[in-house]
């Protein structure tokens, strides 16, 4: 009885533990299924998520194309479908464009050719009046040369103009005055006597004719002055004698001289006379005209020469009307 029993305890104990290590085993496999199954059901979850969200993406996106498509077709309707011009209009736009510039350049072209006039007359008044300051200074100092016989020389040729020649006195320019060190070169002298003459310039051919233009005018190039500082009877041009063109705007020059009763159109005289009228213009004097009769602009001075011999009643000459003058 005691020995059934204690086998049948045994029994028992071995049952219980063989079950409850079956039992063990059953928990760690429900355990392993639970988490399986959970992490299954994490993994739907995120995955749900992650199509829910490229599902808003792509809703928004659509969206937004719509929008863009809205806009891109508002625009096109707003600035690209409008109305076009007509041919009318296109003509009448053409015709006022080329209006307007037609009457800048109009404008522009007058406002050139009077800029271009008024440069040009300042030019020529500048001219005469610098010549007639130049002639006034020299002839107010001329003087009679008694070793060479001679005062003043005045011709008046019809074809080549007048030409005047005379012996003047004036200061040695700025040059004869600098001071200068013993290793400098020496300053050439200068005299403050020399012999000057004015003329128009003319182009001459090979035989020595003046050259003329197709009207048969005579050219004339501009107003020359010479300058002889050494007092010879033997001088030449190029050599002892300076020839300057003073200036391309004084294509005329008429010369004459007062005797103490009348004016003269030539002086050949070893002394000087009283005055000399000079008259300067711009254009030269054509073939059949006069000197007398020349029509364009000109510029008169008469100038009173101090060391003039031939007086009458003293050495002040006024009123030229009265004895001869032109008036």
């Amino acid at each position: 009885m005691r020995k059934f029993d204690v086998m049948s305890i045994a029994n028992r104990f071995f049952s219980l533990d063989v079950m409850l290590h079956y039992r063990a085993i059953l928990l760690q496999i429900a355990n392993c299924q639970l988490s399986i199954e959970q992490q299954q059901k994490k993994q739907e979850e995120t995955t749900h998520g992650q199509d829910a969200r490229v599902t808003h993406w792509r809703d928004a996106h659509a969206t937004n194309n719509s929008a863009e498509r809205q806009a891109n077709r508002w625009l096109f309707r707003k600035f690209w479908c409008r109305p076009a011009f007509t041919l009318l209009e296109v003509i009448l736009a053409i015709g006022l464009t080329l209006l307007l510039i037609t009457t800048v350049l109009v404008f522009y072209r007058q406002t050139s050719n009077i800029r271009a006039s008024v440069i040009g007359d300042a030019r020529v008044v500048s001219s005469q009046r610098l010549v007639m300051q130049r002639l006034t200074d020299e002839l107010r100092g001329a003087m009679i040369y008694p070793f060479m016989s001679m005062g003043l020389q005045g011709r008046n040729d019809p074809i080549t103009g007048d030409r005047m020649q005379f012996f003047t006195a004036s200061l040695p320019g700025a040059s004869a005055w600098a001071v200068r060190t013993a290793t400098e070169d020496a300053v050439p002298l200068e005299a403050d006597q020399q012999i000057v003459s004015y003329r128009l310039r003319i182009p001459r051919d090979e035989q020595g004719q003046p050259l003329r233009d197709d009207n048969g005018n005579i050219i004339v190039e501009g107003l020359e002055r010479t300058c002889q500082k050494v007092l010879s009877s033997t001088a030449q041009e190029g050599q002892e004698i300076t020839v300057t063109l003073l200036t391309p705007h004084i294509k005329f020059m008429m010369l004459r001289y007062w005797d103490g009763s009348s004016w003269v159109g030539s002086w050949s005289s070893a002394d000087l006379p009283l005055a000399v009228e000079i008259t300067l213009g711009e254009k030269p004097l054509t073939a059949d005209e006069a000197p007398e009769e020349y029509s364009h602009e000109f510029a008169r001075r008469v100038v009173y020469l101090p060391g003039g011999t031939k007086a009458m009643n003293g050495t002040i000459i006024r009123g030229l009307d009265s004895a001869g003058g032109r008036p």
